[in-house]
């Protein structure tokens, strides 16, 4: 129970999600997830918010799932801030919003996330010539 332990009770809740997943049970992995809240423990908030963020975007609610992932906050945690934005960029690049893409994909930092970072500056690269080309 919560009550018990707010942490503890929050990462099993994530676990709890992430294995429901796995088991395409989408419905009972965001109803777990769902049950997480930012002042039982903040990296589990933030992950759960970024894996129901992917379900929804996998299930065709782009709009829900952007809004949830501009929900996190580098002080959640530059990792999953930096894998946010990332996905934020990728979202907005497919609807055609390339000036958003790039602004989400600047925001991230070398000290976030190395590999997110990298990443996100090959998207940039990609779209700069691109643009070259024209």
């Amino acid at each position: 129970m919560r009550s018990d332990n707010p942490e503890v009770y929050a990462k099993a809740q994530f676990n709890i999600g992430a294995i429901l997943r796995k088991q395409n049970n989408n419905e009972g992995a965001l109803l777990a997830w769902r049950n997480v809240e930012r002042s039982d423990d903040v990296d589990s908030y933030t992950r759960a918010q970024f894996s129901i963020a992917n379900t929804l975007s996998e299930n065709g609610k782009e709009d829900v799932s952007l809004s949830i992932l501009r929900s996190i906050k580098r002080s959640d945690g530059c990792e999953i801030y930096s894998k946010a934005q990332f996905n934020i960029g990728c979202s907005l690049s497919d609807k055609g919003d390339v000036q958003g893409a790039l602004l989400a994909w600047n925001s991230i930092e070398r000290s976030d996330n190395l590999e997110t970072y990298a990443r996100a500056k090959i998207r940039i690269g990609f779209f700069i010539r691109e643009k070259t080309r024209l």
